[in-house]
């Protein structure tokens, strides 16, 4: 399965697959009315698209962070990251 992921307002940090499920990390970058959108093209060649539009509102974080370099739940065995067929991080959930 491939996975490509577009927003406006915003920087994707990283985006995952795992089974039916697929998931992006977006770091907003502007308030008021944006949009993130996934598409999948499945091993057959079908592609699916959505698109969630939502409001960002400008508050102050209790915690400043950085966008994760993997998902949160990437497979680690120590340092060391188990890849997938693709080599990204495999993925559980």
């Amino acid at each position: 399965m491939e996975v490509e992921a577009m927003c406006s307002g915003g920087v994707i940090a990283w985006t995952s697959t795992f089974g039916t499920l697929a998931t992006m990390w977006v770091q907003w970058l502007c308030s008021g009315a944006q949009t993130a959108t996934l598409s999948v093209r499945t091993a057959t060649g079908a592609v699916f698209t959505a698109t969630a539009s939502i409001i960002v509102r400008c508050a102050p974080q209790l915690i400043t962070c950085d966008a994760p370099a993997y998902a949160p739940n990437a497979f680690f065995l120590g340092s060391a990251i188990v890849p997938d067929a693709s080599g990204n991080p495999l993925i559980f959930g």
